[in-house]
């Protein structure tokens, strides 16, 4: 499993290497009740409200800001040039797979990634203890205050953090909790891996989703829950990857291959890997559903073992 999620820039290399353009640069494809004016490029951006909001309809604090990707993660007029320890956002899942080929690693399951990050440790509340700011200090980034209107700071973040912000878990995994949620490679249902039930399991007519870990910046206690479900295209401004080695990434579809381990195709998401050649292949990728990435994490493995079932529901999130 790699340490932390894939940041800024190392997503920058593979992007600079291989002139591989993300899921929220390209102009999606015409959806029915769409409206025309947001079928542009770009992503969706947190912007908190001036005071108490209901919590039951996301789009009170997220919106969708055209220009808005991987390298401008609050819009087209920010830079990420000087985050690069932060983890990389606004990643689908098909930009956390192409990465994965080009990096020879593949996404971790649920199950593997909660092993991980458990850190080998089991019975408490969270992989530190049971309380959840031990001495008052929060050990990880999530939201301090009242969501979605003021956030306290109190980690000393306000926003996603440099990767290696907090002390790692017992096995050296960094940012495990809190920061970016992070990709995987299962599928999202009523019962995780057929051992738990799920609190976000897709609604009716939602089709596929592609479960996620870990929470995020934007996670209050009461609010989130330490895993959901994401659907393919659709990502959000704090999701990384992790690749086992580390890759916090965005949504696949159902028909969506696995990477590495010598199972990856000729051809995944519309990255050309075929006589060692990696290269976009827009009319491949024009193929595959687009909906508007958030930011998802991904971090990544290299190999696979025999684990133990995972544990939900546990976590500042829960």
């Amino acid at each position: 499993m790699d340490r932390h999620p894939v940041t800024v820039a190392q997503f920058r290399r593979f992007v600079r290497a291989t002139g591989y353009v993300t899921v929220a640069e390209e102009t999606p494809a015409d959806l029915p009740g769409a409206d025309p004016r947001a079928l542009v490029p770009g992503s969706l951006v947190f912007t908190g409200t001036a005071g108490p909001v209901p919590l039951d309809d996301w789009r009170r604090w997220w919106s969708f800001v055209p220009g808005t990707r991987w390298d401008r993660p609050s819009g087209p007029e920010s830079d990420a040039y000087t985050r690069g320890r932060h983890p990389v956002t606004h990643i689908a899942y098909a930009d956390a797979c192409a990465y994965a080929v080009w990096a020879d690693k593949e996404l971790p399951s649920e199950s593997e990634w909660e092993h991980a990050a458990w850190g080998g440790r089991s019975g408490g509340a969270f992989w530190w203890g049971d309380e959840l700011e031990p001495g008052g200090r929060p050990v990880a980034n999530w939201w301090q205050g009242d969501f979605p209107y003021r956030d306290l700071g109190t980690d000393g973040w306000r926003g996603t953090s440099p990767v290696d912000a907090f002390a790692p878990n017992p096995y050296g995994l960094l940012d495990v909790c809190g920061n970016v949620w992070e990709w995987t490679s299962s599928r999202w249902s009523e019962v995780p891996d057929g051992a738990h039930p799920g609190c976000c399991a897709p609604g009716a007519g939602e089709g596929e989703r592609w479960a996620i870990k870990g929470g995020s910046h934007l996670c209050a206690p009461g609010y989130s829950a330490c895993a959901s479900g994401q659907p393919p295209g659709r990502d959000r401004r704090s999701t990384p990857r992790r690749v086992i080695s580390a890759f916090a990434a965005y949504g696949g579809t159902a028909d969506q291959p696995r990477v590495g381990s010598g199972t990856t195709p000729p051809q995944v998401w519309g990255l050309d890997i075929r006589g060692g050649a990696r290269r976009r292949t827009p009319a491949s990728h024009a193929k595959q559903e687009r909906r508007r990435p958030v930011s998802r994490l991904f971090r990544f493995r290299t190999h696979r073992s025999p684990l133990p079932p995972p544990i939900c529901g546990v976590g500042p999130d829960a």
